[in-house]
């Protein structure tokens, strides 16, 4: 409490250095000398406040708005608004709603339309956002650098399926569909293929399996099989000689290096 005897907001001492009636004239005498006991009216507070509430209001939606915070709903705006350290979402309206993201003053964003398959990605490719088309059924996401996106479809190394492909006399073995592929003849298969491998390291084990009958043939491999016991990619790669007994099995086990060519690591005959 003051000295006296009136509160903070007391404008009863308004005009006196020793209380008095408030609005009372300052007199030449006390001009320019400090006066401790001067007091504000309430009525003033109040309009302080009330001033002080709305400038804060003002600033929050500012910061909301134009610092970090979205501005799709903007229109006609052709030009990136943003300054070197501001972040947010625009819309260029210019042509089709399209919405650009900017960062550090750099304009980046995803072209309209360019995503328009379920599955498809959009990672940043350095410069911009780039489009990584949807991968096949139980393949995973890679990191490789040598790609533009820095991302690859792959099979995942821990992933074992196995498939049996219905016998055909002719057939396209693929091995994202299984690694481990069972083919039981029940005749002489002629030609055949074998898809391309989806990435360098893909394993793929390949079994042909001899019917109740027995003595099946297969037609000539596909050049993309390295076979046995040739060096990488040698010249002479000569494909086996199946085992004819029936219900016998022969299993080649192969990876590719480098997502081209099938290289055959191993084999089981007569099993």
């Amino acid at each position: 409490m003051p000295a006296n005897g009136t509160s903070a907001l007391d404008a009863v001492s308004w005009g006196s250095s020793t209380g008095g009636a408030a609005g009372s004239a300052e007199t030449t005498s006390t001009l320019g000398v400090d006066r401790t006991d001067q007091r504000t009216p309430p009525d003033t507070y109040h309009v302080w406040g009330a001033q002080l509430n709305a400038c804060k209001n003002l600033l929050i939606s500012i910061s909301t708005t134009f610092k970090g915070g979205t501005r799709l709903g903007v229109l006609k705006q052709s030009s990136n608004p943003f300054g070197s350290s501001e972040t947010g979402f625009y819309a260029d309206n210019t042509a089709t709603a399209n919405p650009r993201f900017s960062t550090n003053g750099t304009l980046t964003y995803v072209a309209n339309g360019a995503v328009t398959t379920k599955g498809d990605l959009t990672p940043f490719n350095g410069t911009n956002f780039g489009v990584l088309a949807a991968g096949s059924n139980n393949q995973v996401l890679v990191a490789d650098s040598s790609q533009t996106t820095g991302l690859r479809w792959g099979v995942a190394p821990s992933l074992v399926t196995a498939q049996t492909p219905a016998f055909g006399a002719t057939m396209n073995i693929n091995p994202s569909l299984g690694e481990q592929c069972t083919v039981t003849l029940t005749g002489n298969l002629g030609s055949w293929t074998i898809s391309a491998p989806a990435g360098p390291g893909q394993k793929f084990i390949l079994t042909f399996t001899q019917d109740g009958t027995g003595s099946r043939t297969i037609g000539t491999p596909p050049a993309s099989i390295k076979w046995l016991p040739s060096t990488y990619l040698g010249a002479t790669h000569v494909a086996p000689t199946l085992t004819t007994t029936a219900t016998k099995s022969d299993s080649f086990f192969f990876v590719s290096y480098d997502g081209t060519n099938w290289i055959e690591i191993n084999r089981n005959m007569n099993n």
